[in-house]
């Protein structure tokens, strides 16, 4: 197998990690939270007894698993396991990856050799959630969405909950609507990139939190 790198997703609808969980607020990647001797050593008592089990058991797995760890005074405890992609790290982890990654899937999904491991970019990506207002309880649907032209650097937009319309219009059409991923050489960088977009989009109901990334700010 070939692993990613780790990230940290925000879960509280309120900055500050307050109010109800939703989806996922923003993310970041990577995090200072998890050295590399931590990785290993999850690793060894996480990910390789999990990939046995499968194997004793008898099912072939090929795919992404997705682990979702909570770091606790008595070590990492798992939250969940996913055989997908999660939402939004996936968002923070892909711009990271400095090659081709659909090679990679598909000789997974044949069963064929993995690279040792992926090419990484020494670089940061955060994604803040532009979220209609009321999420996660009652919001609004159907507000155009007017995104800037051209994006600003460094940055992605990424859709989630929108939809099309025959005019050509973009609208919203859920409560995580867009996904403003800002990347660069440090997490200060990303993190501006990210906010400068978040900015120049438009639709009516945007509601976003101000302070993705401050658990990283407030252990450097």
């Amino acid at each position: 197998y070939v692993t990613l790198p780790m990230s940290q997703d925000h879960k509280k609808v309120g900055e500050g990690d307050t109010g109800p969980n939703t989806g996922g607020m923003g993310a970041y990647a990577p995090t200072s939270l998890v050295s590399p001797s931590m990785l290993a050593e999850y690793e060894e008592s996480i990910v390789r007894p999990t990939l046995a089990g499968l194997k004793s058991e008898g099912m072939e797995f090929r795919g992404t698993l997705y682990i979702g760890l909570m770091l606790t005074k008595s070590g990492p405890k798992v939250l969940e396991f996913n055989v997908r992609f999660g939402d939004p790290e996936t968002q923070v982890i892909l711009p990271l990856v400095d090659q081709d990654l659909v090679p990679v899937l598909i000789s997974s999904a044949k069963g064929e050799p993995l690279p040792d491991q992926l090419k990484i970019k020494q670089e940061f990506a955060l994604v803040v959630v532009l979220a209609s207002e009321g999420y996660p309880g009652n919001y609004p649907k159907g507000d155009t969405i007017t995104p800037p032209s051209p994006l600003p650097p460094c940055t992605l937009l990424i859709h989630a909950g929108t939809a099309s319309r025959p005019d050509g219009s973009v609208v919203s059409s859920g409560g995580r609507v867009l996904g403003a991923v800002g990347t660069g050489k440090s997490l200060q960088d990303a993190r501006n990139s990210a906010y400068e977009l978040c900015k120049s989009v438009a639709f009516s109901s945007k509601y976003y939190r101000k302070d993705i990334g401050h658990r990283e700010f407030s252990r450097t």
